[in-house]
C-alpha cells in the first residue's frame, strides 16, 4: 500500500514527502522505525541521523500535502490510517539538539591522508574524437571496473593504467582469432567474452594479421607479471585474477603450438627428402570410351597400351615421357587423362 511520508524536527524537514510502499498491517511505529533505519526501499536511501534517534516522535495524518494534519496514535495500522488520509508526518519533539552534536568534527592531517588513501581511483578514459575501436575497448574496460567498484588506492593509478593497457592489448590481439584458438583447445575464459568484437579487420576490408608466437609469449609474460602484484591478490579481485591467469596460460599454450608448427615447417624446408612420396599421388580412374577416342587423336593410345602390357596388374606407369612436347598438345593430353 502506497502512502506519502515526511519526517520533521520542529520546523526543519529531515525527509520531505515521498512515497513508501508498506503492507496494510504495518503500524505507524513500525513504519517510522523501518524508515529511519533505512530498511525500506524508498529510492532516496534515507537514514535518520544518530543525533535525532533519542527524540520522541509524534504522528499526524492529512488527506493532502497542504491540508490540516490531525494527530493519530503510533499504534494505528496503515489499513486504518487510509480512512483519514494518505499523507503522514512524523515530527520529532523534545527540545534542541545538544551543542556537541552540532560541532563539526576536526580532522588532523593524518586523518585526511588516511581518508584519501581509502578512496578508489581508475585509469582515465581516452578521448574518442573519431571512431577508434582500440580506445573504445580501453574505455569499456575502465567503465566495467567502475561498475564493479574495483579500483586502485588513491595515488596508485599507475597500477590501474598498467593493468588496463596490458589486458586491453591482450584482448585486442586475440579478438579476431578466437575460433582458431578454440580448435587447438585454447579457449578464452568466458569471463572476458564481454570484451570481444572490437578488433574486426574484415569490417574495414583489411587482412587479418596472423598470430605470432613471440607476440603471444610477450603478452602472456606481461599478464603473469601483473599477477605477481599485491593488489590483485586481494579478495575482491579473486575472480579477475583467476580469469587473467587462465588467459595468460592460453596465450602460452597457443604460442607453443605455433612454435611447434614453425619448427616442423622449417625442418621440412631443409629436408632433402620429399615430404610427399609418389605413392601419395596414385589414383585409379575409369576412362570412358570417349577418352580413349581423344587419346587416339592425340597419338597416346599405342604408347600407353604398350606400357600397360609390359606391367603386371596394379603396377603404375609414368606417362610423362609419352606426352607431346608441344605445350598446347601436352595441356590437352593432361586434360584428357584428368591428371590434375
Amino acid at each position: 500500500m502506497l502512502i506519502s511520508v515526511q519526517i520533521t524536527f520542529g520546523s526543519k524537514i529531515l525527509r520531505p514527502f515521498g512515497l513508501v510502499d508498506v503492507s496494510a498491517e504495518t503500524t505507524l511505529l513500525r513504519l517510522f522505525h523501518d524508515l529511519s533505519r533505512g530498511v525500506l526501499n524508498t529510492g532516496d536511501r534515507f537514514v535518520l541521523e544518530p543525533e535525532y534517534s533519542d527524540f520522541p516522535v509524534e504522528s499526524s495524518v492529512s488527506t493532502s500535502m497542504m491540508g490540516n494534519f490531525q494527530s493519530i496514535p503510533m499504534s494505528v495500522t496503515i489499513s486504518a490510517l487510509v480512512e483519514f488520509g494518505k499523507y503522514v508526518t512524523f515530527n520529532l519533539t523534545g527540545g534542541e539538539l545538544q551543542k556537541e552534536s552540532r560541532q563539526v568534527p576536526v580532522q588532523n592531517a593524518f586523518q585526511l591522508l588516511m581518508g584519501g588513501a581509502r578512496k578508489k581511483t581508475w585509469p582515465k578514459q581516452r578521448q574518442l574524437d573519431r571512431p577508434n575501436a582500440r580506445y573504445k575497448l580501453h574505455n569499456d574496460i575502465v567503465q566495467w571496473l567502475q561498475g564493479q567498484n574495483l579500483g586502485w588506492d588513491y595515488g596508485s593509478r599507475s597500477l590501474g593504467d598498467q593493468f588496463v593497457n596490458v589486458l586491453g592489448d591482450a584482448l585486442w590481439l586475440i579478438d579476431p582469432h578466437r575460433s582458431k584458438l578454440s580448435l587447438q583447445q585454447c579457449v578464452i575464459p568466458e569471463f572476458y567474452d564481454i570484451f570481444q568484437g572490437y578488433n574486426c579487420p574484415s569490417v574495414h576490408k583489411h587482412v587479418c594479421k596472423p598470430l605470432k608466437a613471440d607476440e603471444l609469449q610477450n603478452s602472456s609474460q606481461l599478464l603473469f607479471n601483473i599477477l605477481e602484484q599485491s593488489w590483485i591478490c586481494k579478495k575482491e579481485w579473486s575472480v579477475i585474477r583467476e580469469a587473467t591467469e587462465s588467459l595468460a596460460s592460453v596465450f602460452n599454450k597457443y604460442a607453443s603450438y605455433l612454435k611447434k608448427q614453425l619448427d616442423m615447417t622449417t625442418t621440412h624446408h631443409k629436408s632433402q627428402q620429399l615430404v610427399r612420396q609418389l605413392e601419395d599421388s596414385i589414383g585409379i580412374f575409369n576412362l570412358p570410351t570417349s577418352t580413349a577416342t581423344s587419346l587416339k587423336t592425340l597419338d597416346l593410345v599405342e604408347p600407353i597400351m604398350t606400357a600397360l602390357n609390359a606391367k603386371e596388374a596394379f603396377q603404375f606407369i609414368c606417362v610423362n615421357e609419352m606426352l607431346p612436347l608441344d605445350r598446347k598438345k601436352r595441356y590437352e593430353s593432361i586434360r584428357t587423362l584428368k591428371l590434375n
